[in-house]
Formats: C-alpha cells, sequence, structure tokens
C-alpha cells in the first residue's frame, strides 16, 4: 500500500541514490508506477518514497490573512491568544485557532508588492503578484519586470517564489521645519524600539539644523524623529513621499 496519496507535499530530507539531491521546498505527488515509485510534480521524476516526509502544514502567524465560518470575507491576524488557543482578526474580537481557519493571500493577481530576502524587506525590481500556493514553503509566487532587459511576455521574466511578501509600504522623508502646534499637551510621538510616550518639549534651532526636546536630555533632529518614532496613533513622523 502506498504511503502517501496523489496530491500530498512532500520533501525529501535525505540524498536520494541517483541524484544525491534533497530538496525542502514541498513538492506535490502526481502519481505512482507500477514499481511502487511516486512522480513528483515539477521534477517529472518517478523516486522512492521511502525518501519523502510530508510537508508541514502551514502554521499561522500574525500579518496572516485568513478566512473561517466564523467571519465574512477574509481577515488579517493581530494577535495569536497562545493560552486560549484564539486569535485577533482585524478589530473583531476572536475566532479559534484551528482546521476551520484557512491561510489565504491578501493580493490580487497582477499586483506590485515587496518581498523579503533574507531578514528585511527590499524591492531589488519591480515585482508583480503571480499566484499564492499556501501548500509552500515559500508561497508567494511571483514576476520580476525588468526595464532594461526586454524579454518576451512583454519583459516580465524570472518567475520566483517567496517565502514573505506584503503591500508596498509608502515611503517617508523627513520633515523640511516643525511646527508649533507640536507643542500642544495632547500631541505625542511614541519611540519605535521602547514603545514609550512622550511630548515634544521644545523646539530648537542650532548649526542651520532644527532639533526636537523630548523627556530626555537628548535632542532629536528631523531625520531622527522619521527614523526612530511614530506619532502616538502609529503613523510615521515624517512627510510622505509621493
Amino acid at each position: 500500500m502506498n504511503k502517501f496519496k496523489s496530491g500530498d507535499m512532500v520533501v525529501c530530507k535525505k540524498e536520494y541514490k541517483k541524484d544525491t539531491f534533497y530538496f525542502d521546498t514541498p513538492k506535490e505527488i502526481e502519481g505512482y508506477s507500477i514499481l511502487g515509485m511516486a512522480l513528483i510534480g515539477e521534477l517529472e521524476s518517478f523516486m522512492s518514497e521511502d525518501y519523502f516526509e510530508l510537508a508541514p502544514t502551514p502554521k499561522l502567524e500574525v500579518g496572516d490573512y485568513v478566512k473561517s465560518t466564523f467571519f465574512e470575507g477574509i481577515k488579517k491576524i493581530t494577535r495569536i491568544n497562545n493560552d486560549n488557543d484564539t486569535i485577533n482578526v482585524d478589530r473583531l474580537i476572536f475566532a479559534p485557532l484551528c482546521e476551520d481557519c484557512e491561510l489565504v493571500c491578501g493580493f490580487t493577481k497582477g499586483q506590485e508588492i515587496e518581498v523579503a530576502k533574507g531578514h528585511g524587506f527590499i524591492v531589488p525590481k519591480k515585482r508583480i503578484f503571480n499566484q499564492y500556493r499556501p501548500e509552500l514553503e515559500k508561497p508567494f509566487e511571483c514576476v520580476m519586470q525588468d526595464s532594461e532587459r526586454k524579454f518576451e511576455n512583454n519583459g516580465l521574466y524570472n518567475i520566483n517564489t517567496w517565502k514573505y511578501a506584503r503591500e508596498i509600504q509608502p515611503k517617508y522623508k523627513a520633515y523640511t521645519e516643525p511646527k508649533l502646534e507640536w507643542l500642544k499637551e495632547d500631541v505625542c510621538v511614541k519611540n519605535k524600539e521602547t514603545g514609550s510616550v512622550d511630548n515634544i518639549n521644545a523646539i530648537y534651532y542650532e548649526n542651520n539644523t532644527w532639533k526636537l526636546k523630548l523627556s530626555s536630555p537628548k535632542l532629536y533632529s528631523l531625520q531622527d524623529m522619521v527614523n526612530e518614532f511614530t506619532w502616538e496613533d502609529g503613523k510615521p513622523c515624517g512627510e510622505l513621499i509621493k
């Protein structure tokens, strides 16, 4: 009896005798030969199923988009409550963290996105969302468009699969000058690293540079403010680059 069934997603964790390779990115079993060898999708090769393991089921994380019978439409996970096995989604209180919650994609085909490489998000070239395959370890498939090199298909080429992707984030620059309304008591800024909230107590102009005084002795330039702080509501402490 076969260890797996057609459609299962598997990984090969050890070297295969014939080809001496293994893969961590899940591949689909498309069928079996009469010799009990499994046909692996994409590789188009029969391999002994003794070398396979079922691919791990994707785990839900904060920021993932999910759908469930508990709510309508697609919601974004904002918090995971491990103590009682529930999740917060958008502005709903909670929903069970169980098989009912299905990981889905929040993008639309053709949308420009940012993709992650290493530890940070980068956009080395414009990347366009192509399709979402939640069963994969790196589920976001997209194409890269290079205006300098023309290929068939309108210059689109190099279909890649990325583990993390997100909507393109708006870019901000430092304010060109401060505003007196920042000195109001109900205007606060939040430190990105510590989360502490402060008022702006004074504004100085020295050495041709505007500086802001918070509760600490340190003076912050307008560039420091956009780098290290947000406004209390979470909006960047800088001007939107259009």
